[in-house]
């Protein structure tokens, strides 16, 4: 598990950066940049379907045993929409996950000695792009809607010797994003990664991605939409929520795309990229980054991760069990991701 654990903090990381997830008492700025990718189109909703689950059992395992990972069914644990495969007695980063109500595969070809080592040949950029895309369309992981995906950013994992204490590339990764119409997806959901080792070798997939129902996007009429301002001050009681009241933040961006929160819907959302000064409790300033998706419509068909309904949901549920454990006395921890 500990090697599966890292992989999962750097493409945890990858995920984080392609998705760049944004006044209390807001420091007004003249020049916020406003990115429009609707470009005054109508703008909708989208219903995300689940997987056909037996197909999609049966056509993802033939995949990973394309990259080497294969196990009988008295192996994994299975139900009747998901299968987990862990190799508890070799290596353990060997995995095979899947779920087709979020649409999520995982599977590693066990990257233990891989990662070890420091003479790989690693392919170049252009050719571990190509790699990725033959081993995603010969192995009928593409999406149904092709002209969705795009390649998001070509990487790498590095690994520092003990020995020599120099750095090695022992790793490239391939990740993709969706976009709709020329409209990015942002968020945990619509990702494809796939993990190339020695001579270009596929270690490793993970792919979530569920696909927009056949009846297209729900269009939202004007009077469905918040105003940037109305998103703007959202986003200051957010901050107020996360930091404290007297935090301050100075939004500098803010683009109107899709978020894929991994949950039923495509929605558009005001993604607001922001800088936030804090004052801790020994008067030192410090100032962070901060990203919060803030939902363009009115009656969002979920929330939004981070947004006030999410956080009020956490306080409630956080004061119920609070209350359960017979600890009301206990400050509030939202559940909320620490900062840094």
């Amino acid at each position: 598990m500990k090697y599966k654990n890292i992989l999962s903090i750097i493409t945890g990381a990858t995920l984080i950066g392609a998705a760049l997830f944004l006044n209390s008492a807001s420091e007004k700025t003249a020049e916020v940049q406003v990115i429009d990718y609707f470009a005054g189109d109508p703008i909708g909703v989208f219903e995300l379907d689940s997987d056909d689950a037996p197909k999609g059992i049966a056509k993802f395992k033939q995949a990973a045993s394309k990259a080497g990972v294969t196990f009988s069914d008295a192996e994994a644990r299975s139900s009747a929409r998901t299968v987990s495969y862990l190799d508890e007695k070799g290596d353990a980063t060997r995995h095979f996950e899947y779920n087709a109500d979020k649409g999520y595969l995982s599977f590693n070809k066990g990257i233990s000695k891989q990662i070890m080592n420091n003479a790989a040949k690693l392919p170049d950029e252009k050719t571990s792009e190509s790699l990725a895309k033959k081993f995603l369309t010969d192995n009928g992981l593409m999406p149904a809607k092709g002209d969705q995906l795009k390649l998001e950013h070509v990487g790498g994992i590095k690994r520092v010797s003990s020995k020599d204490k120099k750095e090695y590339d022992v790793m490239k990764t391939v990740t993709y994003s969706r976009t709709i119409d020329g409209v990015p997806v942002v968020g945990e959901g619509s990702k494809i990664i796939v993990e190339l080792g020695d001579k270009g070798e596929v270690m490793a997939v993970t792919r979530k991605w569920r696909e927009t129902k056949s009846t297209g996007a729900n269009k939202m009429a004007a009077p469905d939409l918040k105003s940037q301002a109305e998103a703007e001050s959202e986003f200051g009681k957010i901050v107020a929520s996360q930091f404290g009241p007297k935090a301050t933040s100075r939004v500098n961006t803010i683009s109107k795309l899709y978020l894929d929160s991994d949950g039923k819907y495509l929605q558009p959302v005001y993604l607001m990229a922001a800088k936030i000064k804090i004052k801790t409790p020994e008067g030192q300033e410090i100032e962070r980054d901060f990203i919060q998706p803030v939902s363009m419509l009115k009656k969002a068909p979920e929330a939004v991760p981070g947004s006030l309904d999410d956080l009020n949901k956490a306080k409630s549920q956080a004061k119920i069990k609070s209350i359960q454990n017979g600890k009301q006395d206990n400050p509030f921890d939202s559940g909320a991701p620490k900062r840094q």
